[in-house]
């Protein structure tokens, strides 16, 4: 994977709601521009080579510059976790990748992640292919 040519993160924060998921996956656009289409494809599981996919295939929609959304919820798996996404701006798709390695040894000692102003942390996007 190489980084990406656009400025963009992924957030993994706690945040507990009704639903038995304990984290938020959230995209943050750093760019001066607006993401005017963020689809994400899937999100998955791994450990030592095993693991799942789950392709899911949904419009997030668009991000204006600076701002952030939420792209899934997931539970405390003691494994890595990842979303790929598909992004198109100023005339330009790309797929992209997060991964987030066992978070579950650092939810412990998260600081609170701004702009988004829960416990978490962030890690860039990177281009697939």
């Amino acid at each position: 994977m190489r980084r990406s040519a656009l400025s963009l993160r992924a957030a993994a924060c706690i945040e507990q709601r009704d639903d038995g998921c304990e984290w938020s996956i959230f995209i943050i656009n750093d760019e001066p521009f607006a993401l005017d289409r963020v689809d994400l494809l899937g999100f998955g599981h791994s450990f030592g080579g095993s693991g799942d996919f789950k392709a899911i295939e949904t419009e997030i929609g668009r991000v204006a510059p600076g701002d952030w959304t939420r792209l899934w919820r997931d539970d405390d798996f003691e494994m890595r976790m990842y979303a790929r996404i598909s992004v198109s701006a100023q005339q330009q798709q790309q797929e992209l990748l997060a991964d987030f390695p066992k978070l579950y040894r650092k939810k412990r000692n998260l600081p609170d992640f701004e702009p988004i102003g829960l416990p978490g942390l962030a890690v860039p996007f990177e281009r697939v292919g």
